[in-house]
């Protein structure tokens, strides 16, 4: 087996091991598909509110299909997840008003606090893995990384649509 291929096999392996990492173990409060979410509704914007804490008219909010595309995973599955993000009040649901099919999400108050609150222990644990590493190994990875992501958008921006990779 060449080198490149060798390289390939245990970037994949790598991948695959921190996409099993269990960081619910950091934040048992919350669910990974719910911190997602949460953190997809605040940078959308969706979490602005009146003084009496209800969504504004004009809030930006985000549609469960354009969840569950951005998540990657289907809409039914978002929707589980929403009702029980409902239920612990971190999220608010509307039915669109010009599109009854539609379903809007909105980030309640508690919502955004239980978001900042897992996004400080995640902090915290990536500071303690970066001191362990080391500040020279943390600003090679992160160049290295920074590159590999521009020659990955490169690489997609050259591909028109429907070309295999």
């Amino acid at each position: 087996m060449d080198e490149s291929k060798k390289n390939l096999r245990r970037f994949t392996r790598m991948m695959d091991r921190m996409r099993k990492l269990n960081m619910s173990r950091k934040i048992p409060s919350i669910a990974k598909n719910e911190y997602e979410i949460l953190g997809i509704l605040y940078a959308c914007g969706a979490g602005e509110r009146t003084a009496d804490g209800r969504p504004e008219e004009n809030t930006p909010a985000v549609k469960v299909s354009r969840l569950a595309a951005l998540m990657g995973v289907s809409s039914p599955s978002v929707s589980r997840t929403l009702r029980n993000m409902r239920e612990k009040g971190f999220v608010c649901l509307r039915t669109d008003a010009a599109d009854r099919r539609h379903t809007l999400v909105f980030l309640t108050e508690k919502g955004e606090a239980e978001l900042k609150s897992c996004k400080k222990h995640m902090d915290r644990f990536a500071l303690r893995v970066f001191e362990r590493m080391g500040p020279e190994q943390v600003e090679q990875l992160l160049i290295l990384l920074d590159r590999m992501i521009d020659i990955m958008e490169e690489e997609l921006a050259d591909a028109k649509k429907g070309d295999l990779l």
